[in-house]
């Protein structure tokens, strides 16, 4: 009996430890953009990157490196920083390559596996920073970045893949790659503040104004926040069981019901909260100018003005804002963050659909089905690519029936869906952090689980022109000029 026992100890040991094994960590971390002021000159050589091995979950543009942030002047108890960024579909292997100071000394540091790990490993659309070396951080540079001077990387074969130079930096800026131009960023503001020092964002300044959110935006980040958390997902039941060589099994019939579910959270609150930080989607004047054409349409512009008198405004703008600081490092793939109107935007940085970009999509959401079951269920039935299911029509949804729970929302372009691009990442502030964007977005519906009874006919409320109207127009818009 004895040796029995010490073998299911010992088998147990065996599969915890295969569990353990098959786990894999991805040691990458956050970046941002490094570029120049009026003053600094900046160099793309536009290396691409060849890679003899096929990877998996690759795309098809080539690797593109790119120097995103470097900061030469850091606020204090900060360090000096320089990130690296993936703007390419294919992982770039940074092996080997050099990072080097242009200062009087002319210092180098190179990327080693023994000293680096993963971090040389770079996919689409990710990035890495690097910092002073310490003993606690030996994947790091042993110089100095002034605030006059010149950072150039360099790959294995010593040829420059990209490299920035300024002649003046002030404490608390950094230098950012952003559209077209690389330019300083004040970092020591709030996001507001980071947006009026680049210039190009303000229509989106004044709409927050005019929804009244100004204010609020310039508060202060709650000395006791810890970071982003995401919705936990649904726990399935778990009931053992056990081959009959192992020893022993159990007898369903024989289990105790189990415990009722926990009561259900209650709905997110709508609204900025009192205390940052806070994370902007900030779309550019020009992507505030193509919604008022497109609003405007037969070739005519919606003023400014009114647009900022439409009632949903508000509502337009807090989804603009997601509570918490949500650097680039939690914006994964498919994973959904709540925003400040309670609803979801979700981003995706997936190499074989978005080649590098990291795209938001404003409209993937669960539309329940007219049953009694719910979304979670028709994943468990495998309901979710029933003709039924995806049907638009049938759903009287774009996304069909419980697209989200289904994992069917995409940024694909070729399969017709219509996201935004972040054109540029982690413009950091004291109070939160900024993401520039291409398009405006719109908060999606909320539906609710409702049986609808046939005995009654719905009747279509008449009102104000509703924020689904407004993507309605955009997207048939769109639509139309793609086929003509």
């Amino acid at each position: 009996m004895r040796q029995v026992l010490l073998m299911r100890v010992a088998f147990c040991g065996l599969l915890f430890a295969a569990a353990v094994s098959g786990q894999f960590e991805f040691g990458n971390s956050f970046v941002q953009n490094a570029n120049l002021f009026d003053e600094a000159e900046f160099v793309d050589l536009g290396v691409q990157l060849q890679y003899g091995n096929t990877r998996e979950l690759e795309g098809q543009t080539p690797a593109n490196v790119v120097l995103d942030r470097i900061v030469s002047f850091p606020a204090k108890g900060e360090t000096d920083l320089i990130v690296l960024r993936n703007l390419g579909g294919k992982t770039a292997d940074l092996t080997d390559w050099t990072i080097k100071d242009g200062g009087r000394n002319e210092k180098t540091f190179k990327l080693t596996r023994e000293m680096c790990g993963d971090l040389v490993i770079l996919p689409g659309g990710q990035a890495v920073e690097f910092r002073p070396a310490t003993e606690e951080n030996p994947c790091g540079f042993a110089f100095g970045i002034s605030y006059r001077d010149t950072i150039t990387v360099l790959d294995n074969d010593e040829t420059i893949v990209t490299s920035a130079s300024w002649d003046k930096s002030e404490r608390g800026t950094s230098f950012h790659r952003l559209p077209g131009d690389f330019k300083k960023v004040k970092e020591n503001t709030n996001v507001l503040g980071v947006l009026e020092s680049i210039g190009g964002y303000d229509l989106f300044l004044e709409a927050i104004e005019a929804a009244g959110l100004t204010e609020q935006l310039s508060a202060a980040s709650d000395p006791a926040y810890e970071g982003p958390t995401f919705a936990a997902p649904p726990l399935a039941e778990i009931i053992p069981e056990f081959p009959w060589w192992f020893g022993f099994s159990v007898n369903r019939s024989a289990l105790p019901p189990p415990p009722p579910p926990p009561p259900p959270p209650p709905p997110p609150k709508e609204g900025v909260p009192e205390s940052g930080p806070y994370t902007l989607l900030a779309p550019s004047n020009e992507a505030f100018e193509v919604l008022l054409t497109n609003l405007g349409g037969f070739g005519q512009t919606i003023k400014k003005k009114d647009f900022f008198k439409f009632p949903e405004l508000k509502d337009i703008m807090l989804y603009h804002i997601l509570p918490g600081a949500w650097t680039s490092e939690f914006l994964l793939n498919d994973t959904s963050i709540l925003t400040s109107k309670a609803v979801d935007v979700t981003p995706f940085i997936d190499p074989p659909t978005t080649e590098g970009k990291v795209m938001l999509h404003d409209s993937c959401l669960d539309k329940p089905t007219p049953d009694e079951y719910d979304c979670q269920a028709q994943v468990e039935f495998d309901k979710c690519y029933d003709p039924f299911m995806t049907s638009p029509f049938g759903a009287q949804w774009k996304g069909g029936f419980c697209e989200k729970t289904c994992m069917r929302c995409t940024c694909d372009e070729d399969a017709g869906s219509f996201c935004a691009e972040v054109v540029t990442l982690d413009l950091m502030a004291k109070n939160g952090v900024v993401h520039l964007i291409d398009r405006v977005l719109f908060p999606p519906p909320k539906f609710e689980k409702v049986i609808p009874d046939p005995t009654v006919v719905a009747k279509q409320p008449k009102g104000n022109l509703s924020t689904e109207d407004v993507r309605t127009v955009l997207t048939t818009r769109k639509s139309r000029s793609t086929q003509g």
